[in-house]
């Protein structure tokens, strides 16, 4: 039961980040959301193929977090006319993804003989 709900958690943080994806207006954006509900739908099932989808984008979005924080994601903001974040604003969004993301790279790995090899 317990090792379902920490799926859930993994799963259901997949979808959050695939559904922000999904608003995006872009192709790639839209390939990136279908691959991450992909691997939502594969950790629910329990799927070797899954876990690994899901461990990719976990260490992808922790990049993406501390990424958001340097100084050239400001200075990018500025040349796109973009409103400037507030620092609060860029360590709570840092502080949040980082925890969803080794949150979830926790479960995988500790919940590694979990998955199977199948396919479906």
């Amino acid at each position: 039961m317990k090792t379902r709900l920490m799926m859930c958690f993994v799963a259901l943080a997949l979808l959050a980040f695939s559904l922000h994806q999904a608003t995006r207006d872009q192709l790639f954006n839209w390939v990136v959301a279908a691959l991450m509900a992909l691997a939502a739908i594969g950790v629910l099932r329990g799927v070797r193929w899954g876990r690994r989808m899901a461990l990719v984008f976990m260490w992808l979005l922790l990049l993406a977090a501390i990424g958001d924080v340097l100084p050239a994601r400001i200075e990018a903001d500025q040349a796109l006319g973009a409103p400037a974040a507030t620092p609060g604003e860029l360590w709570t969004e840092l502080i949040v993804l980082s925890a969803v993301a080794l949150a979830s790279l926790h479960i995988l790995a500790t919940c590694e003989s979990r998955f199977r090899a199948e396919w479906w």
